[in-house]
């Protein structure tokens, strides 16, 4: 178990760290100024001794197809019109190129925001000999 409070890159108006260290995981926290970062740390050093203290779970990397589905229900129900949901929804509904519904997003093929269209992710399905439309 250890908590330290460093800076990465040393030198005035360079933020402070804090470097957290428990049971063979590690993580790290921008705090701001020292004086805040030393707080954080006593206060983090009190929850490891409680137990209390968390890592965060790696989030699971969604399947085109279930990344789809809530992309349909999320944004485009909300924010585009009634024929172009029809249309997103007939595209993923007739996706013939079953292995990318199940291929995994990386985080360079996960759409940058919501409102990214979902065809940039589906183009390399109409160029495999797989698709037939």
């Amino acid at each position: 178990m250890g908590v330290i409070v460093r800076q990465k890159v040393k030198g005035k108006g360079n933020p402070w760290w804090v470097f957290i260290s428990h049971n063979g995981k590690r993580t790290s926290q921008r705090v701001g100024d020292k004086k805040a970062a030393a707080e954080v740390a006593s206060m983090i050093r009190a929850k490891l001794k409680l137990g209390d203290f968390g890592f965060e779970e790696k989030k699971t990397i969604p399947a085109f197809g279930e990344y789809s589905k809530k992309w349909i229900q999320g944004y485009v129900k909300v924010n585009l019109r009634e024929s172009t949901v029809d249309e997103y929804e007939g595209i993923l509904k007739n996706m013939s190129c079953r292995s990318l519904k199940r291929k995994k997003l990386t985080p360079s093929a996960q759409p940058s925001g919501p409102g990214e269209p979902i065809c940039t992710l589906y183009a390399p399905c109409r160029n495999s000999k797989a698709a037939t439309y």
